[in-house]
């Protein structure tokens, strides 16, 4: 195994939940596929339903996920999936005001 191959499984990239729609629970054959599917027949209904273990991010792609984690430290972070309408309302990131635009 390479080793984004090693994190993606260990974070649970490749595991079953990440390729099943969360909107339909139609399974695909990887989480590409299944972002492909959202985009063409859930596109109205997507929100923020892949998240981080480690640190609370939630994003409404797994691609969006990995680019997180490969951009901040979160060495232990895992996939984490709740449906659309889960009552639990993931954390919001507040922007950073201070910055100058």
């Amino acid at each position: 195994h390479t080793k984004s191959e090693f994190q993606y499984v260990s974070r649970g990239i490749r595991s079953l939940e990440a390729r099943t729609c969360p909107y339909c629970d139609e399974q695909f054959a990887s989480c590409h596929m299944v972002e492909h599917h959202t985009r063409r027949m859930h596109m109205a209904q997507r929100t923020e339903v892949y998240g981080c273990s480690e640190c609370g991010r939630w994003c409404c792609t797994v691609m969006a996920l990995i680019k997180h984690w490969d951009k901040h430290a979160c060495p232990s972070g895992r996939l984490v999936i709740r449906k659309p309408n889960d009552t639990a309302v993931p954390r919001i990131r507040k922007r950073d005001e201070t910055k100058v635009s």
